[in-house]
């Protein structure tokens, strides 16, 4: 009932840090701390410069809509889709953001992140130990646009010619974007007009370039609602209020960060779930997915990529579905799982004398754990 990353099953490291720790020595901030491999150019065999971090290329003549197996986070997070968390202001959502990149790198659900940070200072960076994750792993890219010591550039220059002018294909890579506010430059983000012309851009990155993207922004002075133009919300797949449910002196006790997430905004993923982030090993467990007993991993993700399969195609019949997951369609295990899960993950109609399967919609913003104050850890 629950997606849980063991940090040492795949990567035997300890890289963490409870924060906020104060930093007694400043002389760590450094130029060598700071530069992980993270530099913005390089030069060609013609001796010109180069993009390093976004070289690639892609013909965007043959736009294609990937079918992807898994997601990001199961049932939350989809692939090639844009999703908001948005918070109050010092909520940890930066923390939650890089624990959900991390724990998907490690456990190849995707095969890059790139973390692109226009929000926190370098203190806190250091305070989080990212670029110790960075370091731990290669495809892990942490990139600061308050770095004093690397190349400066822009969120909005970034984003048009880093990442879509290099035309890229970026169909297993994952783009985190902290927070919207350092990437909209003269974009206002209460006006309706210039949120949808912005987001233009990030729907290019999605359609085009198939990437994933996780964008950080926040909510009201109540710390209720998105803060900013409806057009933001409208102009996505997913979106999450995330509510805090340990800080401080509890938090550093513990060793966890908790948090509900609130599924606000669902047209593909959203579910209600709560997180706990390991402040050492920053990997994340999901609870509230009912997997109906099964509590192995490798059974988990293969319900998971039934689901998929049918949300990637609603009305699938029975035949169609056992081909796309290269199965017999009388195997056992498959038939026993579709029975099982049938008004869970997904409904049954018979069309034609054909059993055909739908994802459920609705599930999203259905949880086993409704109320919001309850332990579920």
């Amino acid at each position: 009932m629950h997606y849980h990353c063991d940090p040492w099953e795949y990567m035997g490291a300890d890289v963490g840090s409870l924060p906020p720790l104060e930093i007694d020595n400043e002389g760590i901030i450094s130029n060598n701390s700071l530069n992980v491999d993270n530099s913005l150019t390089v030069n060609d065999s013609n001796n010109n410069e180069t993009n390093k971090l976004w070289s690639g290329s892609l013909d965007v003549k043959n736009e294609h809509k990937p079918e992807p197996a898994e997601d990001v986070v199961p049932f939350c997070v989809v692939k090639n889709t844009i999703t908001n968390l948005f918070a109050p202001a010092g909520s940890g959502k930066s923390f939650l953001a890089v624990a959900i990149a991390r724990t998907a790198l490690i456990t190849d659900r995707v095969k890059e992140v790139w973390y692109v940070d226009g929000d926190n200072s370098l203190r806190t960076v250091f305070q989080r130990d990212i670029l110790a994750i960075a370091k731990e792993n290669k495809n892990f890219h942490y990139v600061n646009l308050n770095n004093p010591h690397i190349s400066q550039i822009s969120g909005i220059d970034l984003v048009k010619n880093l990442i879509i002018a290099s035309k890229r294909d970026l169909s297993d890579v994952l783009i985190v974007f902290d927070s919207l506010k350092d990437f909209t430059a003269s974009y206002d983000i209460m006006k309706d007009s210039d949120m949808r012309e912005f987001f233009g851009l990030f729907m290019a990155i999605r359609d085009y370039q198939h990437a994933s993207i996780i964008f950080l922004s926040h909510t009201n002075k109540a710390g209720e609602t998105y803060k900013g133009s409806t057009s933001v919300i409208d102009s996505i797949e997913t979106a999450y209020l995330v509510h805090p449910k340990n800080k401080g002196d509890d938090a550093k006790k513990s060793g966890y960060l908790d948090y509900y997430l609130e599924g606000v905004k669902a047209r593909e993923g959203g579910m209600c779930v709560w997180v706990r982030v390991d402040a050492v090993s920053k990997h994340i467990q999901v609870e509230g997915i009912d997997y109906q007993g099964y509590d192995k991993e490798r059974d988990q993700r293969y319900i998971e990529k039934i689901a998929i399969t049918i949300r990637n195609n609603p009305g699938i019949c029975h035949k169609e579905l056992a081909k796309k997951l290269r199965r017999n369609k009388k195997d056992k295990r498959l038939i026993k799982i579709l029975n099982e899960f049938t008004g869970n993950f997904w409904s049954l109609k018979i069309r034609n004398k054909k059993k055909c399967y739908f994802y459920n919609e609705k599930l999203a913003l259905q949880s086993l754990y409704e109320r919001k104050n309850k332990n579920v850890f």
